[in-house]
């Protein structure tokens, strides 16, 4: 469709996106007439599919990962990702909830982050769309660093609890793991014996 430095342009990103949006609101509001089916076809949008930032990109979310909050499912920043669920309840977000927060970017235009947006959706005008909800999710991002580090350290505590593995075996389990050549420099902290006994 386009090069992606050539969408970096907020002028440029708008002009495309509007197009789209364009597009697609015109077939969600008028039928779709094929004469070789003799009939016609009505046309829902319902997804989009992409890779963590650019469906971060997509929803008007920051891209980085490393700091503030970056799960675009609930409220969790960075420094609590490793807090234990029964000591912590995240907030899940709501669309109402997101767009206050994109009205307060847009009102201070001053590139602040607030709550992990950056800007409104280019698709926000698109009928049945709306970043909190149509989103893909996105394993390694939004479960691994957002609830499946926690969901495994829950799991490993009880092991441990339950003296169903020892602390060692839980550690020679994970150091024994092969990772691939892409998950090596990706590669989890080490667990601390410590981290399972708080």
């Amino acid at each position: 469709m386009c090069h992606p430095a050539h969408l970096s342009a907020k002028s440029n990103r708008e002009k495309s996106f509007n197009s789209i949006v364009e597009d697609l609101n015109a077939l969600q509001t008028n039928e779709l007439y094929i004469p070789a089916l003799g009939g016609r076809l009505d046309f829902a949008f319902s997804i989009v599919a992409g890779d963590h930032l650019a469906s971060n990109d997509i929803g008007g979310f920051q891209k980085s990962f490393s700091n503030g909050q970056f799960c675009r499912h609930r409220h969790i920043n960075y420094d609590q990702r490793f807090i234990h669920l029964s000591e912590i309840s995240h907030v899940q977000r709501t669309k109402d909830q997101h767009d206050n927060l994109v009205q307060q970017v847009l009102r201070l235009n001053n590139n602040d982050v607030i709550g992990d947006v950056i800007d409104k959706s280019p698709l926000s005008e698109l009928i049945g769309f709306h970043a909190v909800v149509l989103l893909p999710n996105d394993v390694m991002h939004d479960l691994h660093e957002g609830l499946c580090g926690q969901v495994l350290l829950a799991m490993f505590k009880e092991s441990s609890t339950k003296r169903l593995l020892s602390y060692a075996e839980i550690k020679g389990r994970l150091i024994s793991f092969e990772h691939d050549s892409y998950d090596k420099k990706n590669k989890p902290p080490f667990l601390r014996k410590k981290r399972l006994h708080k």
